[in-house]
């Protein structure tokens, strides 16, 4: 015995156009599919995507070269503070050491810092900071919704199946959220 799904039907797709929660128009899944496929084989929008990516990395870079360097000075100083036996300590070892000594450690530093930079971008994309990432597909997309729902303002676009009645096996608008 098959399963029945809800959605099936012979009629084909239709969605709803909402922009910041206003029905704009319907598109169906066919016009929807063909605007996708349009913004993925568009050679300028995968370029623009490139570069966005590169943005990024330069932002990342960007936050890493004032945050790392401020969180180790003031590593620094707290440990000058709070336990200043240790921090003596550890300046006479730096002094007495010979070059093998110090380019162990600063690897080790260059390691530990590694590991604090990667953190924080870890820390960063989990606290939603998307270091300015744009989806440039998915605006053009929307572009491509506004312009088939003549529609020529900004917003949030979104698309819900339209719902169709079981017993008139007619297509009806949901109720807004």
């Amino acid at each position: 015995m098959k399963k029945a799904n809800l959605w099936s039907n012979d009629q084909p797709t239709i969605w709803n156009v909402y922009m910041n929660g206003v029905v704009i128009g319907k598109v169906s899944d066919a016009q929807y599919a063909a605007m996708q496929r349009m913004a993925f084989r568009d050679g300028r929008t995968a370029l623009a995507q490139f570069f966005n990516l590169g943005r990024v990395a330069f932002v990342v870079v960007e936050k890493l070269l004032v945050t790392v360097p401020f969180l180790v000075f003031w590593s620094a100083v707290a440990i000058a503070i709070f336990s200043p036996e240790s921090y003596t300590d550890l300046v006479r070892e730096l002094q007495k050491a010979d070059q093998a000594e110090i380019m162990s450690a600063m690897y080790l530093f260059l390691q530990a810092v590694l590991v604090l930079a990667l953190g924080l971008v870890c820390t960063g994309f989990v606290m939603g900071y998307h270091y300015e990432f744009r989806n440039l597909y998915s605006e053009a997309v929307n572009r491509m919704l506004r312009q088939h729902c003549k529609t020529p303002a900004n917003g949030d676009v979104q698309l819900r199946r339209m719902a169709t009645d079981p017993i008139s096996n007619q297509k009806v608008v949901p109720a807004p959220d």
